[in-house]
């Protein structure tokens, strides 16, 4: 008994980008402007001016669930369409990653974390609860 095998075609999977991190925010600032992120996070400070609000989000989290570190920063224009955002909220942030972003600590330090130019959040989103 003689086997043949006929290729009739290939399959190819296409696997979409891994979605964008942290860490590659933080790593790889200038290969990842641009790209869209959706993050989690808790907020630890929020500030309102006259055209926008800027949001200081930790994505961190500790082995007991609990937010810690990886801190960056979120601008939105205009005023918040789903209710004012406060400090201790958990908070899920989609936008567009801008860029590092240098501030001034309360002790005069110069810290760079990345920034999101912000398009939507979410307060207390499901996929944070634990």
């Amino acid at each position: 008994m003689k086997l043949s095998l006929v290729v009739i075609g290939l399959l190819f999977l296409v696997v979409p980008g891994m979605a964008l991190t942290y860490e590659d925010m933080a790593r790889y600032p200038d290969q990842n402007i641009g790209q869209s992120i959706t993050i989690v996070g808790e907020v630890n400070q929020v500030d309102y001016t006259s055209d926008g609000w800027a949001v200081r989000l930790i994505t961190g989290r500790s082995e007991y669930g609990y937010y810690s570190g990886d801190d960056l920063f979120v601008y939105f224009s205009g005023t918040p369409s789903s209710g004012r955002v406060l400090e201790d909220d958990i908070i899920q942030v989609t936008g567009t990653f801008a860029g590092p972003f240098e501030y001034t600590t309360i002790f005069g330090a110069t810290r760079e974390v990345p920034l999101i130019s912000g398009t939507s959040y979410f307060i207390n989103p499901i996929s944070a609860k634990y």
